[in-house]
């Protein structure tokens, strides 16, 4: 089936070109996912300029797809972003997988010094104030989930009731909501603990950086970045040449080495797209828990 989607958006964005060789290509990417120099070698084969805007987490995507003044030619996002904006119209198709992560907690030894072995560590009073929490409420909820000991993508209504008793009792500690992807706040000393993606904190350790990085032993959530073609894309040829390029297998790895992301899907402990039904209860959650929680990116 994963065959057939790739040859499927292939076919799609293939279809059609008229345009010659050297038009540019437009990308909407996660910061820091693209290498510079993978990119540069890109534009040295094709002749074709590659020019990305980056974003710092998913709920940004379908306003910069849906107005302002770039036409983007394809996007890379978490698979249940690509599917919601293909709902949308946006969005030719879900796209297929690129790179993953894992949902680990990074902590600043200089104020959390012994390593975080489980979920519920985050309740201890000795972190209040100093913890940083994600944006996203599926990801939250797993975490409550982990917390409380059920199964991360469990739609039990009491399990879900319980996630969010949990994080009743967290949002008072809390002091940030952020992307994951943008760990000044980490690295800066104003966190000691934050919910943060794998390959961001695996880009700070090939830096040097002092920030540790610790798997909770119940598990984590994985989020897996998907390529995906934008409707009504100008440059279908240089788009198609790109993805084709990103896909083969030395760049996989060059991005994955840049990215401290993982190839594929198999390392990961991936989320599955929960009913709309269950991500209704999820979402409304995740508001009334963190709503007066102050919002450091807004």
């Amino acid at each position: 089936m994963r065959r057939l989607a790739v040859i499927i958006f292939v076919f799609l964005l293939l279809s059609g070109c008229t345009e010659p060789a050297g038009e540019p290509v437009h990308v909407l990417a996660p910061e820091g996912l693209l290498p510079e120099h993978l990119l540069l070698q890109f534009e040295r084969d094709t002749g074709s300029q590659v020019m990305v805007d980056e974003y710092d987490y998913g709920e940004s995507i379908k306003g910069a797809l849906a107005g302002g003044d770039v036409k983007y030619d394809v996007v890379i996002a978490e698979q249940r972003y690509t599917e919601s904006l293909r709902d949308y119209g946006l969005l030719v198709s879900g796209g297929f997988p690129y790179l993953a992560n894992e949902i680990w907690l990074g902590r600043n030894p200089e104020f959390v010094p012994e390593p975080i072995e489980s979920w519920k560590d985050l309740w201890l009073n000795e972190y209040a104030g100093r913890i940083g929490v994600l944006w996203d409420s599926r990801e939250m909820i797993a975490v409550g989930l982990l917390a409380a000991g059920y199964n991360l993508n469990s739609t039990d209504p009491d399990a879900l009731n319980r996630a969010g008793e949990m994080l009743a009792r967290l949002a008072p500690n809390v002091n940030v909501k952020y992307s994951g992807y943008n760990l000044e706040q980490l690295y800066s000393g104003d966190l000691g603990l934050a919910m943060v993606h794998s390959g961001s904190l695996n880009i700070l350790k090939s830096y040097g950086s002092a920030i540790k990085g610790d798997r909770p032993g119940e598990g984590v959530p994985g989020t897996v970045l998907y390529i995906a073609p934008v409707t009504n894309m100008e440059h279908r040829e240089t788009a198609a040449k790109l993805a084709k390029f990103l896909l083969e297998p030395e760049n996989l790895k060059m991005a994955a080495l840049y990215s401290g992301s993982f190839i594929g899907t198999e390392p990961v402990l991936t989320m599955q797209t929960l009913p709309p039904e269950v991500m209704q209860v999820v979402e409304a959650i995740y508001k009334e828990r963190f709503e007066r929680v102050r919002q450091a990116y807004e």
